[in-house]
């Protein structure tokens, strides 16, 4: 009855990854508001929107892994398992980023879960750890794969530094660039980066542990 549950909740978090960043790129509201396109280009570079496609994309190959399990007894591999840790352990940076940091710097703090932030920032975050925690048999997980939860986040840091340090004009970024404003923090990046590395393989760690003593058999 899990993987049933399961299955059903994979593909809904697929579907709803596509299907957000379609009305962003068509700038469609979900309340009657046309909003203004974005680029593609300009959405591929936000942490949110990459986190969230990668949860999708893994949401949908751990679904037709658990199909070809209950139909065809087909064993789920490990590296499934690691994927689905290295993507919810992304979400979840963008949930407790968007909760504790950014919201509280608006004057309306739900106004960053309208329309489709609602899905990028809450829906799809929560379902997901939910999921991982609840659904997902993490047995072939062992204390060393938590390691492999921060891996998005190292390389997107290692993006964001490069693309920004690329696009400077003289001391100064250009507009658009060193877009959530932390290389701005001169030699105080280098401890925020610490942290926030620290702070990502701590919610590895949290979901797996979650995992291993929440997750019963059928």
């Amino acid at each position: 009855m899990k993987k049933k549950i399961s299955i059903i909740i994979n593909i809904t978090i697929f579907v709803l990854s596509i299907f957000t960043l379609i009305t962003a790129l068509i700038g469609l509201g979900f309340r009657g508001m046309v909003n203004q396109p974005l680029e593609f280009g300009y959405l591929m570079k936000y942490f949110t929107v990459l986190s969230n496609l990668f949860m999708g994309f893994v949401a949908l190959a751990f679904a037709i892994n658990e199909i070809l399990y209950l139909k065809k007894n087909i064993e789920i591999k490990k590296y499934m398992y690691i994927l689905k840790l290295m993507a919810t352990v992304s979400v979840a940076i963008t949930f407790l980023t968007v909760v504790f940091f950014l919201a509280p710097k608006e004057k309306n703090y739900f106004s960053l879960f309208y329309d489709g932030n609602f899905f990028y920032h809450f829906f799809i975050p929560v379902i997901s750890i939910i999921t991982f925690i609840l659904l997902d048999n993490t047995n072939k997980l062992s204390i060393k794969s938590t390691i492999f939860g921060i891996l998005p986040f190292v390389v997107y840091t290692i993006f964001y530094i490069i693309v920004s340090l690329a696009n400077m004009d003289g001391s100064k970024f250009k507009p658009g660039y060193d877009w959530y404003g932390f290389l701005g923090l001169g030699p105080w990046f280098i401890l925020a980066a610490i942290l926030m590395l620290g702070g990502a393989y701590a919610i590895s760690f949290l979901l797996y542990f979650s995992s291993k003593k929440l997750y019963k058999e059928n």
